[in-house]
């Protein structure tokens, strides 16, 4: 009998132990998950209107304005790098001054790059730009390629965003060997597309991540680097014809 209450106590005692190593781990898991969420708030919400989502009736975040976050471009893209947190600020900052006074619309806007990217794509998910079909105010070919735009400079490639309504335009130039350590950057873009693919060995891989996280992590708590990107308005640029 002695035996069999000193073997339920030990039972209790390794699942008790068990249950509250579990419990440690959630939070630290979730202390974890908090404090990533509150570094990507640094960068706020990108604010777009979409007068589908009323026409329609879908509850969107206020009335017909979606809340873009970096989460959420996490999300549709697969990653968050340190190009992809820095292109979020450039096209918040974009869109800022193309609507100063108003929240920018959906249908509005027409975006042309220098060549394809990973903020090229960023750019169509937030305005809703399409290059290959409409969506009724949403016109087929108002995301562009225009290699005419080649700022010809260093690991750098330019957009231009543009308002339908009054032709008002901006153009930026994003220049990619800002983005990261000089000291990182030989090894993160020697290995980068294939880490990506998963077609590298574990130390590589995990060194990989270490450095892009750390930089991402230090974008979003120190803010975006000096000379990352360059905006300006111009006049004189003929958007591609459809």
């Amino acid at each position: 009998m002695k035996q069999l209450v000193l073997i339920l106590f030990t039972v209790i005692s390794i699942t008790s132990c068990n249950n509250a190593s579990k419990k440690e781990n959630v939070n630290n898991s979730k202390t974890e998950v908090i404090s990533q969420k509150d570094n990507y708030d640094n960068f706020g919400v990108i604010k777009i209107e979409d007068k589908l989502a009323k026409n329609i009736g879908y509850n969107a975040d206020s009335a017909d304005v979606f809340f873009i976050s970096l989460k959420d471009i996490g999300k549709y893209h697969g990653k968050v790098c340190p190009g992809i947190a820095t292109g979020f600020k450039m096209i918040k900052d974009v869109l800022d001054s193309l609507y100063p006074n108003s929240i920018p619309q959906r249908g509005q806007i027409q975006v042309a790059s220098s060549k394809p990217s990973d903020l090229f794509d960023v750019a169509g998910y937030i305005t809703g730009a399409r290059n290959f079909y409409g969506r009724g105010e949403i016109n087929r070919g108002d995301l562009v390629i225009d290699t005419t735009l080649n700022p010809h400079q260093y690991m750098s490639f330019a957009m231009v965003f543009r308002r339908k309504d009054n032709g008002k335009m901006y153009k930026v130039i994003f220049h990619k060997a800002n983005l990261i350590d000089k000291n990182q950057q030989e090894f993160i873009f020697s290995v980068d597309k294939k880490a990506l693919l998963g077609e590298v060995d574990k130390e590589t891989a995990d060194k990989f991540k270490e450095l892009v996280n750390a930089e991402v992590q230090r974008t979003l708590e120190k803010g975006v680097r000096p000379n990352a990107y360059e905006i300006q308005k111009v006049e004189d640029y003929n958007f591609p014809a459809k």
